[in-house]
């Protein structure tokens, strides 16, 4: 299936995202990486645009982009101070339930059962941990939860205002949004006095802003208008087991199998029941809109 393609590829370029920011961008102020991230991310779409007026697809597209983007990264960055690679992954386990609660928000459902599922997912996550959770864990688990609600939120929106347009050509919006909320962000609270980027830390600045940033949120938001939203939640939960994949690889990260597997199995339990429930929408597939 088309959708797959666009959500897997997207799902390998993001698992090494987590582990590069972990153990290349600890030095690097975090609202100066987000800024990079967007400026570069929006450079790459700058040919795709077409010459007009600046319309109503391009403010949303810069309203979802600065929400699902540039804050999201406000409070995703902040966690590596606090937390470790494989902790940031396994608290990105909400983000499917809060898409699904956003999306029935909207719709005005019953929201009962969602907010008892969210609870039991945080249970989950609580299941996984293999320390003693102390202050630090507890900020950096507030943090992403911040991002998980702006990623699904921004994933909600976008399916909502981006419908039958051509999105390459409108994509560089998206960025710009971003850029613009990091921008205000490092104005506000970045350090000036931390400017110095080595050229190791420049080489992974460039494939976050091009390639994870760039090509992996536009086959991300492409792919999520070919599914449903309760295909697009599972996929949300592909990332953590290939991202602490990536990590024990490449990176020597360890984990604790049993508590993951224990852990897991009641997170996925929780999705599971409340994808069940959730009423699938109609999809439009045509594939020349993208």
């Amino acid at each position: 299936m088309v959708f797959l393609v666009y959500l897997l590829v997207s799902t390998l370029i993001w698992s090494f995202s987590f582990s590069l920011i972990g153990s290349q961008l600890s030095s690097v102020d975090p609202y100066l990486a987000i800024m990079i991230r967007a400026a570069l991310a929006m450079v790459f779409f700058l040919p795709f645009i077409k010459p007009m007026r600046i319309s109503s697809i391009n403010v949303n597209m810069m309203l979802v982009g600065a929400i699902q983007l540039g804050l999201m990264y406000c409070f995703y960055f902040n966690a590596f101070r606090y937390i470790s690679v494989n902790e940031i992954l396994l608290f990105n386990i909400t983000t499917p339930i809060y898409l699904i609660l956003i999306d029935n928000l909207i719709k005005k459902r019953n929201l009962t059962k969602n907010l008892i599922l969210v609870i039991c997912s945080v249970v989950g996550a609580y299941v996984i941990r293999d320390t003693i959770i102390g202050s630090d864990v507890i900020i950096g688990f507030l943090l992403i939860q911040g991002a998980n609600l702006c990623f699904a939120m921004g994933q909600v929106m976008y399916g909502k205002v981006v419908i039958k347009n051509k999105q390459i050509n409108n994509f560089a919006y998206f960025y710009f949004g971003a850029f613009l909320v990091s921008l205000i962000a490092y104005a506000g609270l970045g350090d000036a006095n931390n400017l110095i980027i080595t050229d190791e830390q420049l080489i992974t600045l460039v494939y976050l802003g091009i390639v994870a940033s760039g090509l992996g949120y536009y086959l991300w938001n492409v792919g999520s208008k070919l599914v449903t939203t309760t295909q697009l939640a599972i996929a949300n939960n592909l990332l953590i087991p290939v991202g602490i994949l990536v990590n024990i690889t490449l990176w020597d990260g360890e984990f604790n199998l049993i508590k993951l597997t224990i852990g897991s199995v009641i997170i996925m339990a929780t999705l599971y029941i409340d994808i069940k429930k959730a009423r699938k929408p109609q999809v439009n597939l045509d594939t020349k809109d993208i």
